[in-house]
């Protein structure tokens, strides 16, 4: 634009993606009562994992489940005016005593 004004602009892309490793049901209230302590431990607890095993695991051992990855990216766009105001030094030079 000028020798004092610029123009600029920015793209930046950041791709990503998160899967849980395990999980736990930590509330379970129907009708105004927990009932969180009735509930085994392959009901309350669950374990991600790629593959899970053909073997049904017992009702005191959390349950396998497959992965699920969920998107976490991104795409940004910036723009702007850098403008120099003072023309004469430049910030990199140290001032001369």
């Amino acid at each position: 634009l000028g020798s004092n004004i610029s123009f600029f602009s920015e793209i930046a892309v950041m791709t990503q993606s998160w899967a849980p490793t395990k999980s736990e049901v930590t509330s379970y209230i129907e009708n105004g009562q927990n009932l969180l302590p009735l509930l085994t431990t392959s009901q309350k607890e669950y374990e991600f994992s790629d593959e899970i095993p053909f073997a049904r695991s017992g009702s005191n051992e959390p349950s396998k489940r497959l992965k699920t990855y969920y998107p976490m990216s991104s795409v940004s766009l910036n723009i702007g005016l850098h403008i120099i105001l003072s023309p004469n030094k430049k910030a990199s030079e140290p001032k001369a005593k």
